[in-house]
């Protein structure tokens, strides 16, 4: 069952990753936080955003290799 649970686990986080790739992230979405300029300044809201973005896909792809070191330990036991 832990085995069984760690691959659902792997498996959402694969659809999670598929589903941000594919949802548009653009600056034009952005521009009218920074007074409507555009295309996007630096250090203005849409590379707020891509930072913060970043930080959050790093940290989906830090738990993703934790579950897959699980499971790998679960094979091998």
């Amino acid at each position: 069952m832990l085995l069984q649970g760690n691959v659902k686990i792997l498996s959402a986080i694969s659809e999670l990753k598929e589903a941000i790739s594919s949802c548009e992230f653009h600056g034009r979405d952005y521009y009218v936080q920074d007074n409507n300029y555009y295309p996007p300044v630096a250090g203005g809201a849409y590379e707020k955003a891509t930072k913060e973005r970043a930080k959050h896909l790093n940290n989906i792809g830090d738990f993703e290799q934790y579950i897959e070191q699980h499971i790998e330990h679960l094979i091998n036991q």
